[in-house]
Parts: structure tokens; sequence; C-alpha cells
């Protein structure tokens, strides 16, 4: 087992790294032709959590930042009116929050949805503000579809209308295939994730800040392309996000300690390789102090393991 001693001393250990980076975003114009999407999508059947960073630029356009279409249901899940009134849609089934995101600054927006009883829930920067059920209880959310980020779509990745498109940034999107609860998403809405959470189908980090592909961090790869959208930076702080290269890692947290040390998890072209490091007792601090993490290649997860 390992030192206990050494929890204690790694508990101020992001001293010795960076503790935060200012990720790129997208902006879209409110107009039909700016947008990311991508067709063919492999959705959540009974379960859906859809977390997104969101700055509207305006408050009194109707605006949609996240939409799901099939050709069996136009609006199997939507995000709609996110800046006025908050309407979430599954399956044109619709919940009136009368919420609303603020204009000009950043905001945590997260929809939750279960099939069994229709619970919709809605968090704003991780707290709860609306609850209701019944919406489409026992609805199957297809797959095959399209996500559309920005716009409404009338029919499977097209029909938009300017009057409902999102004007303004958008940042790290996520797409789970579970609920989340209060404490999950508060505990996780600041932090960049790996791609390997359980639970996790999509994870849109926007890190590429140039071209016209946002790579989903998950080994689904199911990347956006993005059509007439401007690429931003100095966007949403998330603590913890290092990133070297292609390489992105989460940070270290006392919910990471096993009996054999640290785990740092990250991950590297999508592909499953693993790295494991060691270091001798009382030799922590100095050991990660001076570690150039620039020089550790083809790392998905590092292990710093006490001996």
């Amino acid at each position: 087992m390992a030192n206990k001693s050494l929890f204690k001393d790694l508990e101020g250990i992001k001293s010795y790294m960076p503790t935060s980076e200012e990720d790129n975003y997208i902006t879209v114009n409110g107009t039909v032709s700016s947008y990311a999407i991508k067709t063919g999508y492999t959705a959540p059947t009974k379960e859906i959590t859809i977390e997104q960073w969101l700055k509207p630029d305006v408050s009194s356009k109707t605006m949609s930042s996240f939409s799901y279409a099939h050709s069996s249901s136009d609006n199997s899940v939507l995000l709609y009116n996110v800046n006025k009134n908050i309407t979430p849609h599954v399956n044109n089934s619709t919940a009136t929050t009368g919420l609303s995101l603020p204009s000009g600054v950043f905001s945590h927006l997260a929809l939750t949805w279960r099939s069994s009883d229709g619970l919709l829930q809605v968090f704003i920067n991780g707290i709860k503000r609306y609850e209701t059920k019944n919406i489409s209880k026992g609805f199957i959310i297809p797959s095959g579809g399209a996500v559309v980020l920005g716009q409404e779509q009338d029919s499977v990745g097209g029909s938009f209308q300017a009057t409902q498109a999102f004007l303004g940034g958008i940042s790290e999107t996520r797409v789970w295939n579970k609920v989340l609860t209060e404490e999950e998403i508060k505990q996780m809405m600041p932090v960049s994730l790996t791609g390997l959470e359980e639970g996790l189908v999509s994870c849109w980090s926007f890190s590429e800040g140039i071209g016209s592909k946002v790579s989903d961090k998950t080994l689904k790869a199911q990347d956006l392309t993005l059509i007439g959208a401007s690429w931003k930076t100095e966007g949403v702080p998330l603590k913890g996000h290092f990133r070297w290269g292609t390489i992105d890692a989460s940070p270290i947290s006392k919910d990471m300690f096993d009996d054999y040390g640290i785990h740092i998890m990250g991950v590297f072209n999508r592909k499953p390789i693993a790295q494991k490091i060691t270091v001798k007792k009382g030799e922590d601090k100095k050991f990660l102090s001076t570690l150039n993490f620039s020089e550790i290649n083809n790392v998905l997860a590092i292990k710093i393991e006490v001996k």
C-alpha cells in the first residue's frame, strides 16, 4: 500500500502544474449558414444529458443551441430559446422553463431526460433550476440522425430558420447516455474531460482553434464539421486542462488516489496507450516540479507509483 502521508503532500499538487487553460470556442452569426453539424449520429436511447458552455450575444433573439433530428422526429432533442425562455423539446414534447441565459458571458447549460418516467431537468451553472415529468415518457431516441449546434432543424440536417439560429459563442459540448446528478454536473462542468468517462457519448472541446473540424474526444469519434463558424480564443476556463500538442489530461484530484499512487488520465489520438511513472518516497514534490510533460509521448494514462 502506498505511503498515506504522500496523499496529504499531493493535495496541493496543482501548484506544480498549470491549473487552468482558456479553451478556444466558435462563434456562429445568427444566420442559417453558420453552425456545426454531425450526420449519421449514434445517439443515446433511453437517457441523455447534454452539457454546453454558451455565450449568447443578445437577449432579444430566439436562439437554438443544440438540436438532434431524425427522420422520424425532427425535434428528437432540442435546446430552444436558450437566451429568452429555455424550452427543451424531446420528441416534439416541450417544457417551458421560464429560465434564460445572460448575454455577453459564458454560462453552463445542462439538460437531462430519461424515458422511464419522462423526467426532464435543466441546470444552469451546475444548479438545478427546473424539473418536470412525463415529457415523452417511453420514447426511445433513434440513432442515425443529425446533431447541429446553433440551429433548429425542421428536417434532418437542414430547413433552418434565421429567426431560431444561435448568435454568439459555443464552447465545450458533451452528450452522455445517462442522467447526471446535480453534484456530478457541478464537479465536471469546469473540468476538461479525457473522453474515456463512463457514459460519455460525445465530447467536443473545441481545442483545435483552426480548421473546419471539431474532434470528438471519445472513442466513438463523432466529429463535428463547421459551416460558416469562426474560431475565437480565450473561451471558457476549464480547470486543470493541460494541453501538450495533441495530448489532453484531466486534473489530479483526491478522487483519483488509489492504493498504488495517482493516475493522470489523458488522450492521445484516441489510442489506448499507457505509461507508468515511478517515484521514490519523499521525492514526489521534486519529481513533479521538474518533470517536463511535453517530452512524454503517446500517453493515454500516466501512473505515478510509490515505491
